[in-house]
């Protein structure tokens, strides 16, 4: 079978599970679960993808920046189990969520959960990371809209500067 064969089935394969997780308050894994019942970002095919084909085998220090629902921390971990993970979240209800699906997985010694901006992390960070991973949400906004309604009273929102 051609591997872009193979890819479109395993994309549309991916897409059904998401599609169905959305039913469920979480998505199974072979070793792990990620409950995202807490978060405003569901499981989804590009966060699957992206922790499926980010290279992390030789990393020892791996930062995941908007983590959500802890789902690329997770992949990360199980496919390089020496790596240490920091996921950090603008979301203290995101990070609690992270948090727990770090604490019921195989992996939960290996990752650490930060209810902190970007900025706000890369104050007290103590280490270099040979791997910054993130999934930053999709938006069909114009740049220029304001975003008003943050989730909780007191969020941040982390502006994003697109380079073309």
């Amino acid at each position: 079978m051609p591997k872009l064969e193979i890819f479109t089935q395993l994309c549309l394969l991916l897409r059904i599970q998401s599609i169905l997780s959305m039913r469920n308050s979480y998505f199974q894994f072979k070793k792990f679960t990620v409950s995202h019942e807490k978060c405003a970002m569901k499981v989804g095919t590009d966060g699957v993808l992206l922790g499926a084909w980010s290279r992390v085998e030789t990393c020892n220090h791996i930062l995941d920046v908007g983590t959500g629902s802890g789902l690329i921390a997770l992949m990360v971990a199980q496919r390089n189990q020496a790596a240490i993970i920091d996921a950090i979240d603008i979301d203290p209800v995101a990070s609690e969520q992270a948090a727990e699906n770090a604490q019921a997985s195989p992996f939960k010694g290996r990752i650490s959960v930060h209810p902190l901006s970007l900025a706000d992390f890369a104050v007290v960070a103590s280490k270099e990371y040979d791997h910054i991973i993130s999934n930053p949400p999709f938006s069909r906004l114009p740049l220029n809209v304001r975003i008003s309604n943050a989730q909780q009273p007191g969020m941040q929102i982390l502006s994003l500067c697109l380079i073309y």
